[in-house]
């Protein structure tokens, strides 16, 4: 299924899995992936990695500048507090334990897929995918922080 994904898109899927074992999730719901999108877009792998790691995830070192990021630090900022405020705390799972995609991750995966096309799935896939299903409270929270679905489609056409 994540074949279609750049390295950047599939990071996001790794931190979301991160972040949902962190706090005892049971899956990984769109929050986690919104979280893990926030991790990606603000380039917080670079900076783990800049703190002494060896190892970059997947066995990738970046090269070349970062790209721009989509949030301003404020509004990153801002959407981690809510999250972080929201967030149910169960006991954290082991990095190594399976955890499946919830229902709602799933369509929003799928959705960023067919936005895609024929296109690699990137960030700004993941972000319209989340954004535009209203039936989620990812999509109200971005909304409700100046986040609209017209940004990210004007964002997406400015990279092709």
């Amino acid at each position: 299924m994540f074949d279609r994904f750049s390295e950047p898109a599939r990071r996001v899927v790794f931190w979301a899995r991160i972040e949902a074992g962190r706090v005892g999730a049971e899956t990984i719901e769109p929050e986690h992936i919104l979280r893990g999108l926030l991790a990606e877009d603000q380039g917080d792998w670079v900076k783990v990695m800049a703190s002494g790691f060896e190892e970059q995830p997947f066995g990738v070192a970046h090269r070349g500048p970062l790209p721009v990021p989509f949030f301003s630090g404020e509004c990153a900022g801002k959407l981690r507090q809510v999250l972080a405020n929201s967030a149910s705390t169960g006991a954290a799972k082991a990095d190594d334990v399976d955890m499946p995609l919830a229902e709602r991750s799933q369509r929003a995966i799928e959705s960023a897929l067919e936005h895609a096309g024929r296109s690699t799935v990137g960030l700004l896939h993941i972000l319209w995918a989340l954004i535009s299903d209203d039936e989620n409270s990812v999509s109200h929270l971005l909304k409700t922080n100046g986040v609209s679905v017209e940004q990210v489609d004007n964002a997406i056409r400015n990279l092709q």
